[in-house]
């Protein structure tokens, strides 16, 4: 087990269950810089959600997609945090907590996106945020194993996949995976067969 923070960089896998394999409660810690300053009248406001997808990466049911207004998974095992609604203040501006041993076995893959509210309508988009992380923490023991910074201009995408935690041969594996997308949150959904709104 090791004791340092595993930088994570674009498409890097790193076998979670063989560096921890006696974790089971993990924080994930998303943060960002927005502009302190409203854009185009209004300020902006990500969210962070998690979307609970089967072995071919498909979403059957809108209840396995977690946000703010659907905080909790059926089994349990992964909550939202508060929705901060302007990313201001220290350290993540939102969280999600996973208990490893609640999670339903069908759920093969956790995929964590940001996505900017009514990106369209305000004209907000990815190229204005800044310092934007991922972070993997024990929850256990305070410690932060894995941390996946984005460095690209993500430039006119109103949504990011930042990283799926997914199963592979009985372990527990993390993709950081940073795909922007314009479309925002209904295109990261509509790609795992969610449609919404």
């Amino acid at each position: 087990m090791s004791n340092t923070t595993v930088n994570l960089s674009k498409n890097m896998r790193v076998d979670l269950t063989k560096r921890h394999d006696d974790l089971q409660n993990l924080l994930v810690g998303l943060g960002w810089e927005s502009p302190k300053e409203p854009v185009n009248g209004y300020k902006f406001d990500l969210d962070a959600s998690v979307l609970l997808l089967d072995a071919n990466g498909k979403c059957s049911d809108a209840d396995n997609f977690i946000f703010y207004g659907n905080p909790l998974s059926k089994c349990g095992a992964v909550k939202c945090g508060k929705d901060n609604k302007d990313g201001t203040g220290e350290g993540d501006d939102e969280q999600v907590s996973i208990k490893r041993l609640l999670l339903d076995p069908k759920h093969e893959i956790l995929r964590f996106l940001v996505s900017i509210h009514d990106a369209e309508a305000r004209g907000h988009d990815f190229g204005k945020v800044k310092d934007a992380y991922f972070r993997i923490e024990d929850q256990d023991t305070g410690q932060t194993l894995f941390r996946f910074s984005l460095t690209e201009d993500y430039k006119p995408e109103t949504g990011v996949v930042l990283v799926d935690l997914y199963r592979e041969g009985g372990n527990w594996k993390i993709r950081a995976v940073g795909q922007g997308y314009r479309e925002g949150l209904h295109g990261i959904l509509k790609e795992v067969g969610l449609q919404v709104g």
